[in-house]
């Protein structure tokens, strides 16, 4: 989905003290932050862009402890994976659901992998 990239921004203070002058929170010091389209984006359709994992891991830790990350979704796939490949054809679907549900239990103490497993 993404379909732009950011580049850097500059960073400066203009000889301001963040803690000590007065107003300077009324300006940012990161300035000429752009993001640059890395594929033809069509009038009205969505800009998508990437913050990374850290947006989600390191500054929103608390809020957003459930966003799955690439690792949750490469964990998620190999017991996906794992479990087809041990009921397909061994076991009726009813016990298979009451295995996968049992297996989504055993993942519930990972906030992010729990929302990267599929439910059914």
């Amino acid at each position: 989905l993404i379909n732009t990239q950011i580049s850097p921004p500059k960073i400066n203070s203009a000889g301001l003290h963040r803690y000590s002058d007065p107003g300077v929170g009324a300006f940012s010091n990161f300035h000429d932050l752009a993001y640059i389209a890395s594929q033809h984006i069509q009038a009205g359709m969505e800009v998508f862009a990437d913050y990374g994992e850290g947006y989600f891991a390191d500054v929103l830790e608390n809020d957003w402890v459930h966003i799955p990350m690439s690792e949750d979704y490469e964990e998620s796939d190999n017991i996906v994976w794992r479990f087809w490949s041990t009921v397909h054809g061994q076991v009726d679907t009813s016990y298979a659901k009451l295995l996968w549900t049992f297996i989504r239990q055993l993942a519930a103490h990972n906030g992010r992998l729990l929302a990267a497993l599929p439910s059914d």
